[in-house]
């Protein structure tokens, strides 16, 4: 059940969550497409939540954090069901396998 009355404060303020979902790591390979990394983001809430000493929040966002880092793993599992159910890739099959592999690496870590 979820209550609707806050348990402790909130980890971060709005502000800094904001300010840390803007943070992210650019990468411009050889095609010129920027891509963003989320796991910035729950590394530098894991640091700040650390340094408040709010080691409840900090150990909850590093766990997102490593969830997203370990998704390029459980692309191993979903890539190859995609190949064996569906044939080669599209560009649109190949996000959606990375999409899926995403997910079920945050579902499993919340």
């Amino acid at each position: 059940m979820i209550s609707p009355e806050r348990m402790r404060p909130a980890p971060v303020s709005d502000e800094d969550f904001t300010a840390a979902q803007a943070i992210t790591a650019q990468a411009k390979p050889a095609d010129g497409q920027v891509h963003r990394y989320a796991l910035t983001a729950e590394l530098v809430l894991g640091v700040v939540t650390a340094r408040r000493r709010d080691f409840t929040a900090h150990r909850a966002w590093m766990i997102r954090g490593y969830a997203v880092g370990i998704g390029v793993g459980t692309q191993l599992f979903t890539q190859p069901a995609w190949l064996v159910a569906s044939g080669p890739f599209t560009p649109a099959s190949r996000t959606g396998t990375m999409a899926a592999a995403r997910l079920i690496d945050i579902l499993v870590s919340e």
